[in-house]
């Protein structure tokens, strides 16, 4: 009887494990994102662009943003001075903990804050540029100052460069995290 029960038991560990291994992996979400197009050209004149920006969720799971930090500098990474003051720590860098701190990628954040599984979305991120030193208060886009693009001219730098990294989280409790970047070269 002892004998039994003890196959019995091996009996049952082994279809445990069986089972074990028969569970199928859940999916990782993971983001692919593309912008359209990646270097843009601009003037030091005054003028409107587009960029289209499309995300898609290609892992399986659905993603939420948890946190996304948007940063502008040089295109070689190197703060943009102008008259000697950091302005990509204090103008131009913006923490999001939700869509309404992005700063001028507000609009495409509460497009992008959520994906289900498998879903492709767009946004078209308007960018001008313009002589005051503030963006025109009904503008939601990233707006470039002459004075910026000038300041890249005089430094000797080809533009700029603006990223957006996020950290996220898929359904299944797995950090998804990423970049976006964005090169904007004055010609």
């Amino acid at each position: 009887m002892r004998k039994v029960l003890i196959g019995l038991m091996a009996v049952g560990l082994v279809l445990a494990a069986c089972e074990k291994k028969g569970e199928e992996a859940k999916p990782v979400g993971k983001l692919e994102f593309s912008v359209d197009p990646d270097t843009l050209e601009v003037s030091t004149e005054p003028g409107d662009y587009l960029v289209e920006v499309v995300g898609k969720e290609v892992g399986g799971a659905g993603v939420r943003m948890d946190s996304v930090v948007v940063v502008v500098t040089f295109v070689d990474g190197s703060p943009v001075m102008v008259m000697g003051q950091n302005i990509t720590e204090s103008l131009l860098t913006w923490r999001a903990i939700s869509p309404e701190g992005g700063g001028p990628a507000k609009g495409m954040l509460e497009e992008f804050w959520s994906y289900g599984a498998g879903e492709e979305k767009s946004f078209q991120l308007p960018v001008k540029v313009g002589t005051s030193p503030e963006p025109p208060e009904d503008f939601e886009g990233l707006y470039l100052s002459t004075t910026y693009l000038q300041a890249a001219v005089g430094a000797g730098k080809p533009g700029f460069r603006v990223t957006l990294t996020y950290e996220a989280t898929d359904e299944n409790g797995n950090s998804v995290v990423g970049t976006i970047t964005l090169y904007i070269v004055v010609t």
